[in-house]
């Protein structure tokens, strides 16, 4: 498939489910009178843009760790890199700004890698309209003013400095390579969902920016902590219980919490197993979780050695951090444009392209169409929690199907 057919195919599936979406919810809500989770596919208005406005108040005085609290639950550079935006009064300008930054890098990188010179000006608007600003992950991420806004600019100049890096060799390669562990280095500080992308490092026995990048994310964090307020021990011990905290809500507590807007395959296991099988059993649904996610990790480890694709191997990454981690809210999948951008863009065309342009289009589309069990907030199982992993792991499949396909083939000719 062509770049141009590549992206009018999903631009098309998204758009056609956003209209599906919202009236079904106006449906839901206006003609049979059901509330929150059926009148809306986004966080309830309770949670409009907390995640920003409701930790400001909290980091405003680096105050940060001086007591438990587990919406606490960032690493320490992360909540470094927010303070300045907890100085601007009202809280509710300093998020419009924190937006207003995000949008303009956000829509000008994607009318850069999206845009086709075939398209006329109306095609290229609708296209990209309905991929980066109709997408449920980009609303999701919105509707939580989650900072995974600031994170996106990091993780692109990642991405985009590993391809150079791929691209050429010698003196420049390596300059792009170091730039590129920079970006990485600050990502993971941040948000250690990206620690999985070192092995591209690791791949390309790049040692030096491997290990620059793991004592840099120990010393910027160290750094947080060291100008927060409060002893670094004490701070690194509340931090801890911070995360223990979190771990229990989602590990060891007898609710559905966070499930509703959940990718991870923990949330699947515990839909599937509960409905299925009437398996409710907290320590019995974490093996099956710790089971399944070292069979994948061993697969994607695999896959990425193997694989030659650049797009690929950023796809195999970007799906296995988004799903395997307890902790992953649907505005992560907005991250899989990065693999998205590259796959629309690879001039070497396969026979599954249809399919992996389906499988990028039905994660970045809304599924919670059915509610199996509600009790509050995010609290609840729906059909958008058991598909996106389901489909995440589809998607794992079958690039390595192909690659094994190629490989065999290879090897027999």
């Amino acid at each position: 498939m062509s770049k141009r057919l590549k992206i009018r195919l999903v631009s098309w599936i998204i758009f056609l489910s956003f209209l599906i979406t919202v009236c079904w919810c106006f449906y839901c809500g206006s003609v049979l009178h059901l509330g929150y989770p059926y009148n809306t596919f986004l966080a309830p208005t309770k949670y409009i843009f907390s995640d920003f406005l409701d930790m400001m108040p909290l980091i405003e005085n680096l105050e940060i760790y001086n007591r438990v609290n587990e919406w606490l639950n960032y690493c320490p550079f992360s909540y470094l890199i927010l303070y300045p935006f907890s100085l601007i009064r009202p809280h509710e300008i300093g998020y419009i700004l924190f937006v207003a930054l995000f949008l303009l890098f956000y829509l000008r990188i994607n009318i850069k890698f999206l845009e086709c010179q075939e398209n006329t000006k109306l095609e290229n608007f609708f296209n990209i309209f309905s991929i980066c600003v109709l997408s449920y992950p980009f609303l999701f991420l919105l509707n939580r003013g989650n900072m995974d806004m600031l994170v996106f600019p990091f993780f692109a100049g990642f991405i985009i400095c590993l391809r150079r890096a791929y691209n050429f060799s010698g003196r420049v390669s390596n300059r792009y390579y170091f730039i590129g562990s920079i970006f990485l280095t600050v990502l993971c500080a941040m948000k250690p969902y990206f620690l999985s992308f070192l092995l591209l490092y690791l791949k390309n026995k790049r040692v030096k920016e491997l290990v620059m990048c793991i004592l840099g994310v120990i010393l910027l964090n160290l750094l947080a902590l060291i100008i927060f307020r409060g002893g670094i021990l004490e701070q690194f011990y509340v931090f801890l219980q911070n995360m223990s905290g979190v771990k229990a809500q989602y590990l060891e507590l007898e609710t559905h919490y966070g499930l509703g807007f959940s990718s991870s395959i923990l949330g699947a296991l515990r839909g599937f197993l509960y409905f299925v099988f009437s398996i409710a059993n907290l320590k019995t649904i974490a093996s099956f979780y710790k089971f399944f996610s070292v069979i994948l990790t061993l697969i994607v480890i695999y896959g990425v050695y193997k694989e030659k694709s650049f797009w690929k191997q950023i796809t195999l990454l970007s799906l296995y951090s988004y799903c395997v981690p307890f902790m992953v809210y649907d505005y992560k999948l907005v991250f899989l444009l990065f693999p998205f951008w590259f796959f629309v863009n690879e001039s070497q065309k396969s026979r599954f392209d249809i399919l992996y342009s389906v499988l990028f289009a039905l994660l970045f589309i809304s599924k919670s169409f059915y509610i199996f069990d509600l009790r509050d907030g995010f609290n609840f199982i729906s059909s958008n929690m058991l598909l996106n992993p389901i489909i995440m792991i589809v998607f794992i499949g079958l690039i390595i199907c192909e690659q094994q396909n190629y490989l065999w083939s290879k090897k027999t000719s």
